[in-house]
């Protein structure tokens, strides 16, 4: 009795211990499920917003950037024109009324020419005075005293001027973007200077614009300290006084993003810096408004989960019974089996089994681990990539090598950048090949001095992390290594491949801090192929100038328009080789600087093209001409394109051109001679009528017609005397007088120079000819 009512009380435990667990393991997973829906929900949401702000933000700066080098170019176009260089070299400028008209014109022109323009000026040095378009003559107090000192400090050819006009005011106020730029363009001593002032509006239409929709807001902050914001929209002071925001400031990383709360209110802050006027474009966009969508998201998943429970609490009271009985016969047949016995001391009962199936999941897990190790090499080579082109958080650097096992045993760290050089034409297969030949090359021999991470970039470049020294070690000795280092690796590339590679090499530094920094110095020196030519080794310091003068060959680019348009292919070559010597031979220059040059020759080189031909010119080439003088890596690439595949292509056209015309003028020339042969005929007079110089029109009538203009003159006036002799009555001295011959005497001679018989001897013959 006693027994059988301890066997009822066992099996009511056993059903309570099954009811419970069968309860939580409804309730557990909805749980799970239910926070792990919200957190990858969430953490995507969060995730695809950093990520298309930090796009957005990308084009703001791309879009600005463009608005300000577009402005520029039209400037620096216009600083080139000789009247405003003639006009600030004379004596007293002022006194000459026509310059003054033709200046005032071309800043008129300006105004015109360049968006969002609030006033253009001409400053004259010497008179302390500008020139402006609808105010005349302005004097120099009147620009300003802050912009007045920064010209008469500044050495820049051109320099961007910023500050807002109410000091008190940060919003609300107005500001002014000024661009200066020194006239003569291509001397060091300055005359004047264009100054142009920008509604700085038009820069926040570009936010506004592409974050259409929200309230956010952007600041741009300034190399000179200035702080420019949007007068439209309201300044919260506590966001301008912010730490996260004075870092920014102070901070030389080109991009970054961080969550930051005023007032309770978090905000998503995230800067870019632009490479062209070191601005830094900074977007504040409220996390609340960004975040709705996980808002409701996490109220639907609570509902769901709430309601998951509850039905799998009712589920689980009505089959804990049948799950018992599930869990006894399972239990029971393994028993049987025999296949598993954890122990031999006592009896497994069932909640031993749910312990059997989680070791299970474990090894499962443990297998999983074992595919995570074997993917590691792809994983590494990812984030040495994230780790030289995205920001990370300070002291996160460590903590990233650890887990994906790369060795720190060294305090410095430099980069090197490698670009295989013409593998254009090559299949991909070889391109991959030669890659992966150079990669193991680099791993050799920095593997006999010390400690490197190599990777092969998107950018088809392989970039090279070496970490060496010691940190008592002086680091220009240690760059003096990395340089010898490096030669060793083009030199052994060039020797084993075959192909030749180029190498930029960053500084030296202490620490992961600034491996961006050194990665982007590396980049940089690539870019100086462009005037040291490929197959070297390019050292950032080396290359990159302290300060640079923007000089312009403008000599020799009036040579190769001129000899373009003579159609002398040998000159124009020549002159182009000159026009590159030139650029090298002025002082320091940097690779924009030459890309600049290059881009407006080829400018001005399209412009003659249109001018000669506005129908066809336009479409002469359906490459984009500009696109491809900036894919070229190196000056020499870009002379021979221009030497054999563009200069060729226009002369070819031009003197298509030219014969064409040649022959619609010796047409006409002709034509009119047919029909006035009895009127006074003259070589000034008909080069007149074509619009020609009369030697240029002698030249062309004997080029086309074989002949010169006299001698067919002459030739068509004897041929209309055989005509009259033969079948009129006219006396010799009437058809003389009517082909404008001064006296008889003249015309018989000239008649049997040509035909070697008299007129009258001529009518003889042909008169009896006719009658019989």
């Amino acid at each position: 009795m006693l027994r059988t009512i301890w066997n009822r009380q066992s099996t009511y435990r056993t059903q309570l211990k099954v009811l419970l667990a069968a309860s939580l393991i409804s309730i557990i997973p909805v749980i799970v499920l239910g926070f792990i829906t919200y957190f990858i929900a969430s953490s995507s949401i969060m995730q695809g917003i950093s990520k298309t702000n930090k796009e957005t933000m990308r084009q703001v700066q791309e879009r600005i950037d463009k608005l300000l080098v577009t402005n520029d170019k039209i400037v620096l176009q216009q600083a080139f024109n000789p009247t405003l260089t003639d006009f600030l070299k004379e004596p007293d400028p002022l006194d000459n009324i026509q310059s003054l008209k033709n200046v005032t014109t071309i800043l008129n022109t300006m105004e015109m020419l360049i968006d969002n323009v609030d006033s253009v000026y001409l400053y004259m040095n010497r008179q302390q005075l500008a020139i402006n378009p609808s105010q005349g003559i302005v004097e120099a107090p009147k620009l300003g005293a802050e912009l007045l000192q920064r010209i008469n400090e500044s050495k820049e050819p051109f320099f961007w001027y910023e500050h807002n006009t109410t000091r008190s005011e940060l919003n609300g106020g107005s500001h002014v973007i000024t661009l200066v730029r020194r006239l003569p363009v291509s001397s060091d001593q300055a005359l004047g200077y264009l100054i142009i002032n920008l509604n700085e509006q038009a820069i926040f239409n570009v936010f506004g614009s592409l974050y259409a929709g929200t309230n956010g807001e952007m600041l741009i902050l300034t190399p000179s300290g200035s702080v420019l914001s949007d007068w439209h929209k309201p300044l919260n002071r506590e966001l301008l006084s912010h730490h996260s925001i004075r870092d920014l400031m102070a901070s030389d990383i080109p991009e970054s993003s961080d969550k930051i709360k005023i007032n309770g209110d978090s905000m998503l802050v995230s800067s870019l810096e632009s490479d062209y006027n070191g601005w830094r474009y900074v977007s504040i966009l409220s996390l609340r408004e960004l975040t709705k969508p996980i808002q409701s998201i996490k109220y639907t998943t609570t509902i769901i989960c709430l309601a998951l429970i509850l039905m799998g609490l009712f589920a689980s009271i009505l089959l804990s019974k049948r799950l018992f009985r599930i869990i006894s016969g399972i239990a029971e047949s393994i028993r049987v089996i025999g296949k598993f016995n954890p122990t031999s001391q006592r009896k497994m009962d069932e909640f031993g089994l749910i312990h059997y199936y989680v070791e299970t999941i474990r090894s499962e897990n443990d297998e999983l681990e074992n595919q995570i190790k074997e993917s590691m090499p792809l994983l590494r080579a990812n984030f040495i990539q994230r780790l030289l082109t995205e920001p990370f958080r300070s002291g996160e650097f460590y903590e990233k090598l650890n887990y994906y096992q790369i060795p720190v045993k060294c305090p410095f760290y430099t980069v090197l950048c490698i670009e295989l050089d013409n593998l254009r034409g090559q299949s991909e297969q070889d391109v991959n090949l030669f890659f992966y030949g150079a990669i193991n090359i680099v791993k050799e021999i920095i593997s006999h001095y010390t400690n490197g991470m190599v990777v092969r970039m998107q950018s088809d470049q392989i970039a090279v992390v070496i970490n060496y020294g010691l940190e008592s070690d002086e680091p220009s000795l240690l760059q003096a290594e990395i340089f010898r280092i490096s030669e060793e690796i083009r030199t052994l590339i060039e020797q084993v491949l075959k192909v030749t590679a180029t190498i930029g090499v960053g500084h030296s530094y202490l620490g992961l801090e600034n491996i961006q920094r050194s990665y982007k110095e590396a980049v940089e020196a690539l870019k100086y192929q462009l005037l040291e030519g490929t197959g070297t080794v390019l050292f950032i310091e080396q290359v990159n100038p302290e300060a640079t003068t923007l000089t312009y060959p403008v000599e020799q680019e009036q040579s190769v328009l001129t000899n373009l348009r003579l159609g002398n292919i040998e000159q124009a070559s020549s002159a182009v080789d000159d026009f590159a010597v030139s650029l090298k031979m002025k002082g320091s220059l940097t690779t924009d600087h030459v890309r600049q040059s290059f881009v407006q020759l080829v400018a001005a080189t399209m412009r003659t093209l249109y001018e000669l031909d506005p129908k066809e010119g336009p479409t002469l080439f359906e490459e984009n001409v500009y696109q491809t003088v900036n894919g070229f890596k190196t000056m020499e690439h870009v002379v021979q394109w221009l030497k054999k595949v563009m200069f060729p292509t226009i002369i070819t056209h031009i003197r298509h051109l030219r014969s064409e015309r040649n022959s619609l003028i010796a047409d006409k020339v002709l034509r009119y001679i047919h029909e006035h042969y009895d009127e006074d005929l003259s070589q000034p007079f008909l080069a007149e009528m074509v619009m020609m110089p009369v030697s240029h029109f002698s030249s062309i009538f004997k080029q086309e017609v074989g002949v010169t203009f006299t001698d067919y003159v002459i030739a068509f006036r004897i041929d209309k005397a055989k005509e009259l002799l033969a079948q009129t009555d006219l006396k010799v001295t009437d058809i003389a007088d009517r082909l404008r011959y001064n006296n008889s005497q003249n015309f018989i001679r000239a008649f049997k120079r040509l035909t070697g018989v008299t007129p009258g001897e001529y009518r003889s013959k042909h008169v009896k000819t006719l009658q019989q």
